[in-house]
């Protein structure tokens, strides 16, 4: 028998979620403008604004200035009532390395690190994951961002072998009883690169990675909405028959004197298939070539009209970390899929 949640616990949590959205986007606000904002009642908010600050999830701050009339009080969210890290794992090159960084609630780094290994296994992530938990306490969630194939928070195709058919989701959750998301790091970044860019409609974009003795990958949001296929192996592109084997492809992407044909084949593959408004490119072979070639080249199997936008990013870092602490603290929200009448749950 299906479990039915309590419809008033559901609007309970839903209306918090509301006004710690309006808290996080505002700032400093008086429940007179929280009621304006969420179009919940001024008793509901302030309800839910005396549990919020009985926990400590939300500090009352000074009195609002006075425009002529009883100065109003005002709230914040406490931004480190709950705080998030984020992981990006690599191998580019043969270095082995895990990219750190932690935030606050409201995504406010405040500690960032490169640590290098002579290897990676879950070993090293649980203990990273272990030590960041101790130095910051109210860590609630961590994003790990993995060169390889997650589906279900377990590891499966993947550039770094100690790390496949690992279920490292469920294992630190376990260990730490805090939220984990496991993704392909190319999602991240792809993310924190949409975000930054403050569409005012949603977008349909790819990031292709060419990244040195790495197979190449991509992944897609289409509409504003991540593209990742049944088993989340959407952008696996290395599997895509172009050149000869997949041994013989990945070859000639690695040769100087070829690479850029396999780069141009895959590009116009995904224009193809997918039709997106703009193509990122990352990683450090797309950054020894030319654009404007690449574009040209392009063009001579695309027609212009469909040819997208195309951007060579020789730094993603930042858009990388931007999206394992937004996508991170996204998992630690209320969320309620609504199903349709005589849909199956």
């Amino acid at each position: 028998m299906k479990k039915v949640i309590n419809n008033t616990y559901i609007v309970k949590k839903t209306n918090e979620e509301a006004i710690r959205t309006i808290l996080k986007q505002n700032g400093r606000v008086t429940i007179a403008l929280l009621s304006k904002l969420t179009g919940l009642s001024v008793a509901t908010c302030g309800n839910i604004l005396n549990e919020l600050l009985s926990n400590n999830e939300v500090i009352e701050t000074e009195l609002e200035n006075s425009t002529g009339g009883r100065r109003a009080r005002q709230f914040q969210l406490n931004a480190n009532y709950k705080q998030v890290a984020g992981l990006a794992v690599s191998n580019e090159g043969g270095i082995h390395s895990i990219d750190v960084v932690v935030a606050n609630w409201i995504g406010d780094p405040l500690h960032s690190e490169t640590l290098y290994y002579e290897e990676i296994t879950y070993s090293v992530i649980e203990g990273l994951v272990g030590k960041l938990v101790k130095e910051f306490p109210n860590i609630q969630g961590v994003g790990i961002g993995i060169p390889g194939v997650v589906s279900h928070g377990v590891i499966g195709i993947c550039d770094i072998k100690n790390l496949i058919n690992i279920p490292i989701k469920d294992r630190i959750e376990a260990s730490h009883s805090i939220k984990v998301n496991v993704e392909n790091e190319i999602h991240y970044a792809l993310s924190g690169f949409y975000k930054k860019q403050n569409y005012k409609e949603p977008k349909t974009i790819a990031m292709l990675a060419f990244i040195k003795d790495n197979p190449p990958g991509a992944r897609f949001i289409v509409n504003g909405h991540p593209l990742k296929g049944a088993t989340n192996f959407a952008g696996e592109i290395s599997f895509l028959p172009l050149e000869g084997s997949w041994n013989e492809q990945l070859e000639k992407l690695y040769n100087p004197d070829t690479s850029i044909s396999v780069v141009v084949k895959m590009i116009a593959s995904t224009i193809s298939i997918m039709n997106p408004e703009a193509i990122v490119l990352i990683g450090g072979l797309s950054n020894k070539m030319s654009i404007d070639e690449i574009y040209e080249r392009c063009s001579e199997l695309i027609p212009k009209e469909h040819m997208p936008k195309l951007f060579l990013l020789e730094n993603v870092r930042e858009y990388y970390r931007n999206g394992l602490i937004t996508l991170t603290l996204e998992t630690l929200q209320f969320n309620i899929k609504l199903i349709e009448r005589g849909q199956n749950l």
